[in-house]
């Protein structure tokens, strides 16, 4: 005996559809005789009511689950985005160093005890970084040039042609230093020198 059960489901309903067993029946002939069978296939009599069996099969319920519509998770709005000044705020390494700690309330804003008034011939001593070697090592230097807002030393192991680096000061004072001041602004000078 065969036993076809078939369950629709609905969104308003939680409770099985019925379905008349004859027109189920009759739909699975219907589409039995329509495919060609190579084989000759048993003849089914259906009738408009089904006829009571010596044994009762007791129908079969099928309770469908529920289903949940799924929901979405509401998103907070984006954060507006931060306005930036039309100028940047001034750079003020003073007071960056007393926010940092590295300068009191009390630390002057210039440095005046520093000599800033060299004279050609002075020496001193640099510390120069080798790029190719990655090394860092001193220099004797002696001061042979200067100009309105630098001091020009060359180290002492080199001969340097003065005139050849006085026309390199007036290059740098008269077209690279200003274009610089154009592009970049000029540069805070605590202390007045060069």
């Amino acid at each position: 005996m065969m036993m076809l059960v078939i369950t629709a489901c609905a969104k308003s309903k939680l409770e099985p559809t019925p379905t008349s067993v004859p027109a189920i029946a009759k739909q699975v002939a219907a589409a039995a005789a329509e495919s060609p069978s190579p084989s000759p296939s048993p003849t089914v009599a259906l009738s408009e009511r089904p006829r009571p069996a010596a044994a009762t099969v007791s129908p079969t319920v099928v309770v469908p689950t529920p289903v949940r519509e799924p929901t979405s998770t509401p998103i907070p709005p984006a954060p507006a985005p931060r306005r930036l000044p039309n100028e940047p705020p001034e750079r003020n390494l003073y007071a960056l160093a007393q926010r940092l700690g590295g300068a009191g309330q009390d630390s002057p804003r210039r440095v005046e005890d520093i000599q800033t008034d060299y004279e050609l011939g002075h020496r001193q001593e640099f510390f120069v970084t080798d790029l190719k070697s990655d090394t860092t090592h001193t220099i004797d230097a002696t001061l042979q040039v200067v100009s309105a807002n630098a001091y020009w030393y060359v180290d002492n192991t080199l001969d340097l042609r003065t005139e050849d680096l006085q026309s390199a000061a007036d290059e740098y004072e008269s077209g690279i230093r200003p274009a610089m001041l154009e592009a970049l602004g000029d540069v805070w000078n605590p202390g007045g020198g060069r």
